[in-house]
């Protein structure tokens, strides 16, 4: 340990005779201010026009463009300078022969000098406590904990690119080359993430070894243990490579067999990593006071109830303009959308489908008019190069779920062992994917009963089969409108009122009655009223005499005439009210 600490020691004496030392801290220093005062300046602007504070601890210190966030984007500039001189220094100058024949060993010489960059990395942390406390004594209830998050997520980035500039610095003595290979190597990581994510075998792989987004993750206040791990591992793994290469030269070893070393250890890492980002092995904390990277209660308390298997199919139509929403090379982005609920529901199994199907896609109509579905499939494929043998037809689906309402756009299937299913649907908005309002609302269908609501038809009234003005479809049952009955976990139907009302009726809905009802319909929809269930009345002018023998039998009566509310902008019967 003595030796190790007289190398880190000796290092850090070399590191702080050069100028690049001294110029990164006052340039990091510089910047940081720079981004903090930029931050803070404008939250005071907010503040003086009017605006309420929101979120202001993550708006100064972390998320997109916090002080943290800021540097973050930028150490990549800094890291490979203070890097590219550990070992390269000793290979241009001859010294490394020195070493070699000391009473040193290599471990002892990589550890040394790795440790130094990472004190380094240690005094830049020191100065982002700065920003820090600044906001703990200017902010009110400042997020202290999140804060620290943050900075560890800083920290951890520190300490990976440190293991990776060492390892750069051992393959070549010249010291800008080792600088930019450093570089290269962010550079790989960053978008490795993205190779190979329409192959199967390829996809997990890639993923988990890009460096892209680990360090966002502190950055919004939550530690998991699958980044924590992924940058320790990536620590050891570059750190090993330092130790192989130096090995190999100094015992003089075959490359076959530096090569076998090379290549076990990147074996032992990826299956570590892989093994340690499975949900049943993540653990998590939100730093967070407000908890905002957890699900709330309510949906909490769902998840509670949802004991047994739950599996989560995702299907997705490559001839339907919604394709993108699921495309091979998206899915792991697109599993990301759930891994709140996956850290309550470790077990839940997620599954995509690919078929070709009738879609909505316009442009495949013109441009395929005349082809079979399966031709259309054939062709797109070949554009997108993707292997037809992983699309199955619509009719395959078929026996699956029945999709036959979604008109072959994207969608979810929650289902559960005992055979309940929801459906989750993308929607035709700025947002387009649903919120935890929409995910929650179709599982808790799963562990509660759906509220059923029914419109009642016979008499003229406005019904949610009818996509017209003066329909509740879009309101009741568009798929793609977001705030639509069947989107936030109710069931509606049609009723006549010539028959009882159903038993699973939860909510009975008369609107705009144009004729009366016949005794054996006031009959049933009087035996509704008085088991106690719930009833939404409406009626426009003019329809009294039809709408009062309703509300009568409850005590209500709708007045003679029509309410008004004179305005300059609008008609006088267009009355904007909070009506409770």
């Amino acid at each position: 340990m003595r030796t190790i600490m007289r190398i880190m020691k000796t290092e850090l004496r070399v590191l702080f005779f050069s100028p690049i030392a001294w110029m990164v801290l006052i340039v990091f220093a510089f910047q940081a201010g720079l981004a903090y005062c930029g931050g803070f300046s404008d939250e005071l602007r907010s503040l003086a026009m009017g605006y309420k504070p929101f979120n202001t601890t993550v708006n100064l210190i972390g998320g997109y463009d916090g002080v943290y966030a800021e540097m973050l984007n930028n150490l990549y500039l800094y890291i490979p300078l203070l890097t590219m001189g550990l070992m390269s220094r000793e290979l241009s100058s001859g010294s490394i022969k020195l070493l070699y024949s000391s009473p040193v060993s290599n471990l002892q010489i990589v550890l040394g000098k790795y440790l130094s960059v990472v004190v380094y990395g240690l005094i830049l942390v020191v100065m982002l406590l700065i920003p820090m406390i600044f906001t703990m004594f200017s902010v009110k209830d400042a997020d202290i904990p999140f804060m620290f998050t943050a900075l560890l997520g800083v920290f951890l980035t520190v300490c990976a690119y440190a293991a990776i500039g060492l390892f750069m610095s051992t393959i070549t003595k010249y010291q800008v080359v080792a600088a930019i290979g450093t570089l290269a190597v962010l550079a790989v990581l960053n978008f490795i993430g993205k190779v190979g994510q329409d192959i199967d075998f390829v996809r997990d792989l890639t993923y988990w070894l890009s460096i892209s987004g680990r360090s966002k993750v502190f950055l919004e206040g939550m530690i998991c243990s699958k980044d924590i791990f992924y940058f320790v591992l990536v620590i050891f793994m570059f750190l090993a490579f330092t130790f192989i290469k130096l090995q190999g030269e100094r015992l003089k070893r075959s490359a076959l067999r530096s090569c076998t070393s090379y290549v076990t250890v990147l074996a032992i890492v990826l299956i570590v990593g892989y093994f340690s980002s499975r949900p049943m092995m993540i653990a998590y904390y939100d730093a967070t006071a407000t908890k905002r990277n957890t699900l709330t209660e309510n949906s909490q308390e769902v998840m509670e109830k949802m004991d047994g298997g739950l599996t989560l199919t995702t299907y997705v139509n490559l001839l339907d303009e919604t394709w993108y929403n699921g495309s091979p090379e998206g899915k792991n982005y697109d599993m990301e959308k759930f891994d709140r609920y996956v850290r309550f529901k470790p077990d839940m199994k997620i599954n995509y489908v690919y078929y070709y199907g009738p879609g909505t896609n316009a442009h495949y109509d013109k441009i395929y008019e005349g082809l079979s579905l399966k031709e259309r499939m054939v062709k797109v494929c070949e554009g997108y190069d993707y292997n037809p043998e992983m699309f199955i037809s619509a009719e395959e689906v078929s026996k699956m779920d029945d999709l036959s309402r979604e008109n072959g756009r994207f969608v979810r299937v929650f289902k559960r062992d005992n055979g309940k299913k929801a459906y989750l649907r993308i929607y035709q908005d700025n947002f387009v994917h649903p919120f935890e309002s929409e995910i929650t609302a179709a599982l808790k269908t799963l562990v509660d009963k759906s509220p059923m609501v029914a419109f009642v038809t016979g008499h003229g009234e406005r019904g949610c089969g009818d996509y017209s003005d003066k329909g509740y479809a879009a309101f009741a049952q568009n798929p793609s409108f977001r705030n639509s009955l069947i989107n936030q976990g109710f069931q509606v139907e049609e009723v006549t009122l010539d028959q009882p009302v159903p038993e699973n009726v939860d909510v009975l809905v008369l609107s705009d009655l144009k004729s009366s009802l016949t005794a054996e319909e006031f009959a049933n929809y009087n035996a509704f009223v008085e088991r106690g269930g719930n009833l939404i009345v409406l009626g426009e002018p003019k329809r009294q005499a039809y709408m009062n023998p309703l509300v009568e039998v409850l005590g209500l009566r709708f007045v003679d005439g029509i309410l008004v509310a004179p305005s300059k902008q609008y008609l006088d019967d267009i009355i904007a009210a909070r009506i409770t």
